[in-house]
């Protein structure tokens, strides 16, 4: 249920926030608090957080028909498990149950903790939050908040479990993903129910979709990240051509986090998006006349605008849910999949070059490609030259032309499911024609049989006279 109303307003080329509750009513406490983050020049993932929360927190609120002066410690445990009841109902969900508990913190009671402590200093409330005395409560909701920013360092001051004390604890270690891994009979799977269920362009792009997560990890938000003027032949041949390097980077406009790290692309999967460009995309294009899709590669084929990453994410999951996939194993499976290959190639190489033990450190090359980032930056630069003839070994060619094959077979598939179709719509307009032309010829022996009699009325009437 989401009864808070959001709306944004934008004054002097900022951008501020208006919230309202089911009757219109105006909640200048969020309002206040969303636009004290805003000026305190906060991040825009970080506002985009805060707002969430406070979208979060008021649609509770409303639910449990209280105020949002009636926080307390009891509210707020109840509040942490109403919305991990709802994060596991969104489709989305990955199916990962100490993660969830692990965002909900994050992206939710943290922020919370955080709007009720500056409620306090604003002084709407002053018994709201704070430390509770040992000689019983006198605050509605405990916390050590009040005391973070008097001493000197957050060394210093209380630890977490003392300014959140109602976030989730019992998140346990992350589960293990190898049941979110997608198999080589899911991706076919997916490819098929893909190829089946769907044409045109749409057809086109969510198969190119599963081919580029597939081929370098890139997560939904970076699928709708990627533009047109990124994949063009003149940049292939500026980085490729002439060189020894088979694949580019390329940098997404968005990804998690606001991470800029570029991402791999090799040269087969370059030029499939390039053909998917200059033929299903352009073709897409000029039918519709949509114009507003600034240049990107993935649009919502209703309306032509980008698509977005929460749309992505639907739609595969909508698609696994119907292939009867473990709720939370999705498009996101596949990134999953590409580590896990990408680990066992890299480990390949790094022996076939004769690398220790210790040199070897296969997660942090591959932390590379996967556009996590990593602080170990002298080791990463000695590794990357060490891995400068990485494409040369025995153990790459053998991946890159397994690659290649299961590219050209996915390809090969694909062009015969459109002959298919194209000889099936054939055979329906040969169909179409031969029955016009039956029906032509039945009424033409209708309209003879008419002639033939109103013939033989004129002769009767002629012979009387």
């Amino acid at each position: 249920m989401k009864v808070t109303q959001e709306t944004a307003v934008v004054l002097y080329g900022e951008t501020y926030y208006v919230y309202q509750d089911a009757d219109s009513k105006v909640i200048w406490p969020a309002i206040d608090f969303i636009n004290h983050i805003i000026k305190a020049k906060s991040s825009p993932s970080t506002i985009a957080t805060y707002r969430q929360a406070i979208r979060s927190l008021f649609d509770f609120l409303a639910k449990k028909g209280k105020t949002w002066d009636n926080m307390t410690d009891n509210l707020l445990v109840d509040y942490r498990s109403w919305q991990l009841e709802r994060s596991v109902k969104d489709p989305r969900w990955r199916g990962n149950i100490n993660v969830t508990k692990n965002s909900i913190n994050h992206d939710y009671i943290f922020p919370l903790y955080e709007f009720y402590f500056w409620a306090l200093r604003q002084e709407l409330h002053p018994m709201l939050l704070g430390v509770q005395p040992n000689d019983g409560a006198q605050f509605q909701i405990t916390s050590a908040l009040p005391l973070r920013d008097k001493t000197a360092s957050k060394k210093d001051g209380p630890g977490q479990k003392k300014l959140y004390p109602k976030v989730f604890t019992d998140c346990g270690v992350s589960d293990v993903l190898s049941d979110k891994v997608v198999e080589d009979w899911e991706l076919d799977q997916l490819n098929d129910y893909i190829r089946t269920n769907y044409d045109g362009y749409e057809r086109a792009s969510m198969l190119l979709m599963v081919r580029i997560s597939d081929g370098n990890g890139s997560r939904p938000i970076a699928l709708s990240g990627y533009v047109r003027l990124q994949f063009t032949q003149t940049i292939i041949e500026r980085e490729l051509f002439n060189t020894d390097k088979d694949s580019i980077k390329v940098t997404p406009l968005a990804q998690k986090g606001g991470n800029t790290m570029p991402i791999n692309f090799s040269l087969k999967l370059i030029t499939r998006i390039i053909s998917f460009i200059q033929s299903d995309l352009q073709s897409f294009l000029d039918e519709t006349g949509f114009e507003q899709h600034n240049g990107h590669l993935f649009l919502n084929p209703k309306n032509g605008t980008p698509i977005t990453p929460q749309h992505i994410s639907k739609i595969f999951s909508a698609i696994t849910n119907k292939l009867g996939w473990p709720q939370g194993k999705s498009i996101y499976g596949l990134r999953h999949r590409f580590a896990n290959r990408r680990m066992a190639l890299q480990a390949d190489i790094n022996a076939e070059l004769g690398f220790s033990s210790e040199e070897n450190a296969v997660a942090m090359q591959v932390a590379d490609d996967m556009t996590h980032r990593n602080k170990q930056t002298l080791i990463k630069h000695y590794l990357r030259d060490r891995m400068r003839h990485g494409h040369k070994t025995r153990h790459y060619i053998q991946d890159a032309r397994i690659k290649e094959l299961e590219a050209d077979r996915e390809q090969q598939t694909l062009e015969t499911q459109m002959a298919l179709e194209t000889a099936e719509n054939e055979r329906q307009l040969a169909n179409q024609a031969r029955n016009k032309t039956t029906h032509e010829r039945q009424r033409a022996d209708k309209l003879e049989q008419e002639l033939k009699k109103v013939r033989q009325v004129l002769a009767i009437l002629n012979s009387s006279k």
